[in-house]
């Protein structure tokens, strides 16, 4: 039976009013007016982070929504960091201990004017999981999600579980606070068009079994995600939320999805923004399911505790599979509250998010915890108690751990850039224990926007090593790599700036070359992306004897130009001198679908002006490499018979070998060389980049060119500075140039400057709503790059 999971959380109802706006903030050194959500603003680096450490009070005045005779009336967060005492008229409502569940508190006999207070302790306290020992990512402090009034009757739906098998059968379990009268329970399709079921309704005492069937309906699946919604009135009030279709196992043999299976290639998600923390709306956290998605990856695992609602929710709609966890790192205390609280995260996330048709697998122990069967024979019970039918993992980075959990997930660190990119199945769990790769590379080759050529290029080998290992394993279900975005960190992880520079993209979620490598592997658009920056200083001994490039075509037809022009600039009449037509390397990576192009001894073209036959090229290009690699004639050696019959055959020496080698490949040497980069696929050109030296302008772009400001808070645009060069996906490396930002229109910035500078050729900017409609524009202006600007429209 397939299980789905309906989202109706604990603050589903007719009255729901969000309380986001002007709320006062006092830490007793800032005192403000403040919209939630909302936290420290760090820097990008180089920060403080015991910025973040500290006492501080939210308050705000409203006046008391006119309640009917029966109704209550609940405060709802959605996330405090780390621990939140809620009073209103001076009369403790509860506190509450833990970053990243949602909670609520009932306001008994409310007064006509509210005054609501929060007073928050955003320490690392060592009684609240994740925190007692060392983390490498930081717990953000403040409000960070929304807050809500909510008016429900006087008993009222807690919590509903859907149970819905491919064949249509559909179970809800409804519990309930206090005794509700359920009036009626209706269903809608994907489109929103009422379905004709009948539900019989059984109360078991503890909940409301509601039981019903629908004939065909449409599966849950990554390439049509349909979502079903659910609706349940009662007691004058409405229940509504979706749900799906759909079965997910892990199997000794792999991962199957509604009876198929598939290979599993995802990445690791902080929540965590530039500047701002945990502190980001619906936008921006929608958007990352979204470039997960885009990116190629059918998996994400949220590391290392719950996220956001939004993001999950947009997840299920866009059809992105979900491993979620509970908050942890490394360390595991004694302590009875501790432990209490750890089990209650269990509770909490399965509670909040058993909804969510794409949640496959439940997280329940400490990420990368010692053994601790005492305790996780307790969040094993608790999860099963809840979610008999969704598996749990636990992710641990040490072989033959205790398995009490249903799949054996573990971060495997072992490849080294020379070895093989996984262990072996068998020197890791025991036979037959489903098996799932929950962390890989990342901090093993950290990678800046900013390094040289060869470090770049290396991340991205070493992602496609372990993918290569992964899909040709048939035990491993499969592989999420560490991680998604570089993110904060504490001061003794990291590169000591106070950030990790281990993701695929960097922190504003730009792609890094390795996240190319990910969307390479799709088919469902055609991909070419030029790795190596055909820059001949940036190589040792200014010896460029390759190029990289990923593409999901079959080959890439390499051209490329002198730009010979003289002292005036003036430009002779050029063409283009093709340097041949390259290939995936499948014998490196024979279970990549698409594996990189390494372009080696790109001039071989050339020799065959003097070796006629392209067996006596390829030989003369290899060892004019081994050479120009080693600067030494001893690399030769062991070739020295087959030099010796080459030279005889052409009636040259050494010397005059190695002169037509330096001539073949060098490029670029009068004027830099333009390169011409044509994909290939089923003989017709599927796209083409050409790099050429011309002069890098200033380019804004967003995802996002239209936004609400009517929402549950404001909202957040990411606006893309880059320095670009036409033809490149990527900025320039090594552009650092100050840029200055002017904003006009109903939005304002948001945790940004109005001053910043290029990091690696990027810079971003979030704009946040202000409750106003109209046509926002941000203006940027370098000296070196000119100007650029972008306009969004606010709804």
């Amino acid at each position: 039976m397939a299980v789905a999971f309906l989202h109706l959380g604990p603050y589903n109802g007719l009255m729901k009013r969000p309380i986001n706006n002007q709320w006062h903030y006092d830490d007793g050194k800032t005192s403000q007016m403040v919209d939630i959500p909302h936290g420290t603003v760090l820097e990008q680096g180089y920060f403080d982070e015991k910025r973040l450490w500290h006492d501080c009070v939210y308050s705000k005045t409203l006046d008391c929504p006119a309640l009917d005779h029966g109704r209550r009336l609940f405060i709802a967060f959605d996330g405090v960091s780390s621990m939140a005492r809620v009073l209103c008229n001076g009369v403790e409502l509860g506190v509450h201990k833990g970053a990243y569940d949602g909670f609520e508190f009932e306001i008994k006999d409310p007064s006509p004017t509210l005054e609501i207070r929060v007073e928050v302790s955003s320490y690392e306290d060592p009684s609240i999981p994740p925190f007692g020992g060392q983390m490498d990512y930081l717990s953000f402090d403040g409000i960070y999600r929304p807050v809500f009034l909510i008016d429900r009757p006087e008993s009222y739906i807690q919590a509903v579980r859907i149970d819905a098998s491919l064949d249509g059968s559909v179970r809800a379990r409804i519990k309930a606070c206090g005794r509700v009268d359920v009036k009626a329970i209706s269903l809608a399709d994907p489109e929103g068009r009422p379905v004709d079921a009948a539900f019989s309704l059984k109360d078991s005492g503890s909940y409301i079994e509601a039981v019903s069937s629908i004939p065909s309906p449409k599966a849950w699946n990554l390439a049509s995600p349909a979502l079903y919604s659910l609706r349940i009135s009662y007691d004058g009030d409405i229940y509504e939320s979706a749900f799906g279709f759909r079965d997910a196992r892990f199997k000794a043999d792999g991962f199957y999805l509604n009876g198929e299976r598939l290979k599993l290639i995802g990445l690791d998600r902080h929540q965590c923004y530039p500047r701002s923390g945990y502190a980001m709306p619906q936008t921006p956290q929608r958007l990352d399911a979204r470039r997960l998605k885009d990116l190629g990856c059918n998996i994400v695992r949220t590391s290392h505790y719950m996220q956001s609602p939004y993001f999950l929710d947009e997840c299920d709609r866009i059809g992105l599979l979900v491993l979620e966890e509970i908050p942890g790192w490394q360390y595991t205390s004694k302590s009875q509250e501790w432990r209490d609280l750890v089990v209650g995260n269990v509770n909490a996330m399965i509670e909040r998010d058993f909804n969510h048709p794409s949640i496959v697998l439940w997280n329940i122990r400490i990420n990368e915890g010692k053994d601790d069967d005492q305790l996780y024979e307790r969040t094993s019970s608790a999860a099963k108690a809840l979610d008999c039918v969704r598996q749990t993992g636990g992710t641990r980075n040490f072989p033959f751990s205790h398995l009490l959990e249903d799949v054996y997930t573990y971060n495997d660190f072992h490849h080294d850039g020379t070895n093989k990119g996984l262990m072996k199945p068998s020197s890791v769990t025991r036979q037959g224990n489903p098996i799932l790769v929950t962390e890989h590379n990342g901090h093993m080759f950290s990678t800046k926007t900013y390094d040289d050529a060869l470090h770049r290029e290396g991340q991205v080998l070493r992602h496609a090593r372990v993918l290569n290992d992964m899909l040709a394993s048939p035990r491993v279900s499969g592989a999420i790599g560490w991680c998604f975005a570089d993110y904060n960190t504490h001061s003794n992880f990291g590169s000591g700036d106070g950030n990790c520079y281990h993701g695929v993209t960097d922190a504003f979620r730009n792609p890094k070359d390795a996240a190319w490598l990910y969307k390479s592997q799709k088919d469902d658009e055609s991909v070419l992306h030029v790795v190596t920056r055909m820059d001949c200083g940036d190589w040792a001994k200014t010896y460029m004897s390759s190029a990289m490039i990923l593409t999901n075509a079959d080959c890439v037809k390499i051209s490329t130009r002198e730009n010979s022009g003289n002292a005036k600039g003036e430009q002779d009449d050029e063409t283009w001198e093709d340097l041949g037509i390259f290939y995936p390397d499948r014998e490196s990576f024979p279970a990549l679908p698409h594996p990189p192009i390494i372009a080696r001894s790109l001039y071989e073209s050339r020799l065959r002006k003097v070796f006629t036959k392209p067996k006596d090229a390829r030989l003369a290009a290899m060892l004019i490499d081994k050479v120009k690699s080693t600067s030494s004639i001893t690399a030769l050696l062991p070739y020295a018979l087959r030099i010796t019959d080459l030279l005889r055959r052409y009636h040259l020496t050494q010397d005059e070998l190695m002169e037509i080698g330096k001539k073949a490949s060098a490029f670029g040497w009068k004027r830099k060389a333009s390169w011409r980069f044509e994909a290939i696929k089923d003989g017709k050109t599927a796209g083409i980049q050409v790099i050429e030296n011309t002069r890098p302008r200033l380019s804004l772009r967003t995802d996002t060119t239209t936004i609400s400001s009517a929402g549950d808070t404001f909202d957040v645009v990411q606006v893309d500075i880059e320095a670009l060069v036409d033809g490149m996906h990527n900025p320039l490396p090594y552009c650092f140039e100050p840029i200055e930002l002017e904003l006009t229109g109903p939005m304002e910035l948001y945790a940004t400057s109005s001053l910043l500078s290029l990091q690696a050729g990027r810079a971003a900017a979030y704009l946040r709503t202000a409750g106003k409609a109209g046509t926002a524009t941000l203006k940027a202006f370098s000296p070196s790059l000119g100007e650029g600007s972008i306009s969004i429209n606010v709804i």
